[in-house]
């Protein structure tokens, strides 16, 4: 049984069973994973409050069939708005399970930092260490060489005119639901 203790970002959880929880955390030590908390969701669990979306934790991982969750404590939370919610997504949906990197993390903590001051949040750099560099991108539709806007499922970027019918009308919005303004 291998075990491992780290700091980690919290990015989702869904219910399993009756009394489990699958938990995606992005980790200092290990990159993303996917954990299990087993009985999270009973009335007396310990570990339910601490297992929120946008909580920094201490976590103890236990490797035994899969990834659980020993232990988790509190470092600190996030205030929950929208716009955070929309980054923990973007990491989630953009990064692979077990693929260490500090940059990453690192930015993740500034993020948040600056998330705090000034209310929003940067994805450049974030997009940049993915290899998806603004600098170098030219618009998927019309080759435009100024990209306001990248879409995480289809992995393009946009430009303000192409992407403004998909980002405000409603009806046509379903082919780039998931833009991003950079």
């Amino acid at each position: 049984m291998i075990e491992y203790s780290t700091k980690a970002l919290v990015l989702a959880c869904e219910d399993i069973g009756e009394f489990d929880k699958t938990i995606y955390l992005f980790t200092k030590e290990l990159g993303k994973v996917k954990a299990r908390a087993k009985s999270a969701r009973k009335i007396t669990s310990k570990l339910s409050g601490h297992l929120q979306p946008l909580n920094f934790i201490r976590v103890r991982l236990v490797e035994k069939r899969g990834l659980q969750i020993a232990d988790a404590f509190e470092v600190s939370q996030m205030k929950i708005s929208h716009s955070a919610m929309e980054f923990v997504s973007f990491i989630k949906e953009m990064t692979f399970e077990f693929q260490q990197d500090k940059k990453i993390w690192f930015l993740i903590k500034e993020a948040f930092k600056d998330f705090k001051k000034q209310g929003k949040i940067s994805y450049k750099r974030f997009l940049e260490i993915m290899g998806f560099s603004p600098k170098f991108a030219v618009c998927d539709i019309c080759k435009n060489k100024f990209v306001k806007f990248f879409s995480q499922k289809e992995q393009i970027f946009l430009c303000y005119h192409c992407a403004l019918p998909y980002k405000f009308k409603e009806k046509e919005k379903k082919e780039f639901p998931d833009l991003i303004a950079i």
